[in-house]
């Protein structure tokens, strides 16, 4: 019986949702606010993909690595000498985490969101 009931529970639960997708924030560095969409895709080998894009500067930095570590999230954009490290909620659907560029750090807190860039 208590066989019967572990088992209900493992497959009555929802998985846990990846860090794939869209992701939305607003960058508050001083008086200057950016939204900022971060795309993640994910491969069937596991190895996360995406952009960064700056809206409100029409700019795009390449990414060069994303590492998830359980709730552990790390955004490495060398070439920029940008650095966004978080944390997922439970939910995995809000990301706090730091934006690091130049030796300052600024929080960025990033939604989930399935909207496209243009409807931020």
């Amino acid at each position: 019986m208590l066989l019967l009931i572990l088992c209900c529970q493992a497959f009555g639960q929802t998985p846990a949702k990846g860090f794939e997708g869209s992701w939305r924030g607003t960058l508050e560095a001083g008086d200057t606010k950016l939204r900022i969409v971060l795309t993640v895709t994910r491969s069937d080998a596991g190895v996360y993909t995406g952009k960064f894009e700056s809206l409100d500067q029409g700019a795009t930095v390449p990414i060069d690595a994303i590492t998830v570590n359980d709730d552990a999230v790390r955004v490495d954009m060398k070439t920029s000498g940008i650095l966004y490290e978080g944390v997922l909620n439970k939910e995995r659907t809000v990301l706090n985490g730091t934006f690091t560029q130049g030796g300052q750090g600024y929080p960025l807190t990033f939604d989930r969101g399935e909207q496209t860039a243009a409807a931020v």
